[in-house]
C-alpha cells in the first residue's frame, strides 16, 4: 500500500479525523460478545498463530488474550507488522518518521514482555499497496494452523486494508478481530457478521496484562505537539480491556466474499494506506 500525499485524499482523512472519540461505553461490545457470539476460540488447536498487525500496538492490544493463552497452551506466536508506526497522527507536525518508528519498536517489544509472550517479530517496515501487503503475507501465512488480523469490515481504512490483504493472501482459515469498530461501531449492526463470531473469555490475569502493554505505547498515549488527540486516549484504551476478546472466522479466497456495505469496505485500489489512525 503506498504512501505520500497521493496514496490517501485530504478529504478522506479530514473525514476520519474527526471521528475518533469512542460512540459507546466499553463494556458495550463485551455484552454484544457474550450474548451473540456462541462459539468458544480453543487456542490449545492452535500450535502456530501468525498474528498481523497494522500499526505496532493493534496486535499486542486487539489479540492480546489470544497470544498469551496459545503461548500458555506450549504454541508459538508470530507478530507480523504491516506499518512502522512512524506517521504523526492528524493535527500534529511532520513526524521524524525514523524517530518514531524506533520508539514504536521498543514500546512493542516492551508491551509482548508485559504480555509474556516472546513473539518472533517481522517487521515489514513503511506501509505497501495493499495488492504488495498481501503478496509480502503470502509466504508468513502459509503453514499457520491459524492467523489473525484486523477485521476487513472495520471502519478504520487501514484495518480495513489490512484486513482485505489478510484473506487475500491465506490460503487457510483465520480470524478478524475488531479495533476500531469496538468504539465506533454499533454491534447490533447488521453488517457485524455474528455467525462467523468466536469468543475468547480472559482471566484477570489476562486483562491485567492488556493493560500493562498499552500502558507501554507511551507515544501512542499521549498528545503530540500540535496535535489535537493521543493516538491511544483513555477512552479507547478501556476498549482492549475487556473481560472478552472476539474473532469473526475468515475463509481462503473463493470460499466467502466481503458484502458490499460493509463498514470500510471499499476497491482495493482506491485507498493505499497510510500509517495513520
Amino acid at each position: 500500500m503506498g504512501t505520500g500525499p497521493a496514496a490517501t485524499s485530504r478529504p478522506h482523512r479530514a473525514r476520519w479525523a474527526g471521528v475518533l472519540a469512542p460512540r459507546h461505553a466499553a463494556d458495550v461490545w463485551d455484552d454484544a460478545t457474550t450474548t451473540l457470539a456462541f462459539r468458544d476460540l480453543d487456542p490449545s488447536t492452535i500450535r502456530r498463530l501468525v498474528v498481523v498487525s497494522t500499526h505496532p500496538d493493534d496486535g499486542p492490544l486487539g489479540a492480546g488474550g489470544l497470544m498469551r493463552a496459545v503461548t500458555a497452551a506450549g504454541g508459538t506466536v508470530e507478530l507480523v507488522v504491516a506499518g512502522d508506526g512512524g506517521a504523526a497522527p492528524p493535527g500534529a507536525g511532520r513526524p521524524d518518521r525514523a524517530g518514531t518508528g524506533r520508539t514504536c519498536r521498543a514500546e512493542l517489544d516492551e508491551a509482548l514482555a508485559e504480555l509474556g509472550v516472546p513473539a518472533q517479530v517481522d517487521r515489514l517496515g513503511p506501509a505497501l499497496h495493499e495488492d504488495d501487503l498481501a503478496a509480502a503475507l503470502g509466504p508468513r501465512l502459509a503453514g499457520a494452523d491459524a492467523w489473525v488480523g484486523p477485521w476487513r469490515g472495520d471502519p478504520h481504512p487501514d484495518h480495513a486494508a489490512v484486513g482485505r490483504a489478510c484473506v487475500a493472501a491465506a490460503t487457510t482459515h483465520g480470524y478478524g478481530f475488531p479495533v476500531r469498530a469496538r468504539t465506533r461501531c454499533d454491534p447490533t449492526d447488521p453488517d457485524v457478521p455474528w455467525d462467523r463470531a468466536h469468543r475468547l473469555t480472559l482471566s484477570p490475569a489476562d486483562r491485567a496484562a492488556k493493560a500493562r502493554a498499552a500502558a507501554a505505547h507511551t507515544s501512542r498515549c499521549r498528545t503530540p505537539p500540535g496535535a489535537t488527540r493521543a493516538v491511544l486516549s483513555p477512552a479507547a484504551r478501556q476498549h482492549c480491556r475487556g473481560a472478552v476478546e472476539v474473532y469473526f472466522r475468515e475463509l481462503p479466497p473463493g470460499r466467502n466474499a466481503c458484502p458490499a456495505g460493509a463498514p470500510g469496505n471499499r476497491a482495493a485500489d482506491a485507498d493505499p494506506y497510510e500509517e495513520e489512525r
